[in-house]
């Protein structure tokens, strides 16, 4: 039988590397979608993913002979240590790049309708396309809408869409927001 020798002074290394990779390993899966959540686009996300393997494979080696250069291998580990940290920590801090509404709403005379219509010359998002495309199959669409509204809007709510529950004064929501959840039909 084969008989296992451990190195006991290299025990505290490999305690350090169990957990720390343990502790990164339920975030760094779901670095990707965080980032896409918080508005990033998925060419930053791959470019973050592309860069930071080969900065690791480039600084990795260059601080190990600095470290052994300079007798400093304690106080480096710890540095780098806490400047791992600091970002992970971080993450839960940064805000969401603010998302102007790129759709807007037309009603007149009983007729309405959203145009999605994206700000200066960017494409439309290929998920988005493909979602609308994919759900034609029963030509509606569920919609989830929050409007600002002025004072005129009300008519067309009440008179041509029959959401009687904004029909009565008392009703009118005094942030002149309007919120609605409804079928739309598929047309593009």
């Amino acid at each position: 039988m084969v008989q296992l020798e451990v190195n006991k002074k290299l025990l505290p290394m490999k305690a350090h590397y169990f957990l720390f990779n343990a502790g990164t390993a339920p975030v760094v899966p779901f670095m990707p979608t965080l980032v896409r959540q918080l508005g990033f686009s998925t060419v930053i996300v791959g470019t973050i993913y592309t860069v930071l393997p080969i900065v690791g494979m480039l600084v990795k080696p260059l601080f190990g002979i600095i470290a052994d250069r300079f007798q400093r291998q304690k106080l480096l580990f710890l540095i780098f240590q806490i400047l791992t940290a600091v970002p992970f920590f971080m993450i839960m801090f940064i805000p969401a790049i603010p998302q102007d509404s790129t759709v807007t709403f037309h009603c007149h005379n009983g007729a309405a309708d959203l145009k999605y219509c994206p700000e200066n010359g960017t494409s439309i998002d290929a998920c988005l396309v493909e979602s609308i495309i994919t759900n034609e199959n029963n030509g509606t669409m569920l919609c989830d809408m929050e409007c600002r509204t002025e004072p005129w809007m009300w008519d067309t709510v009440c008179n041509d869409w029959n959401v009687s529950k904004y029909c009565d004064k008392k009703n009118i929501p005094t942030d002149r927001i309007l919120r609605l959840t409804g079928v739309v039909p598929n047309n593009h």
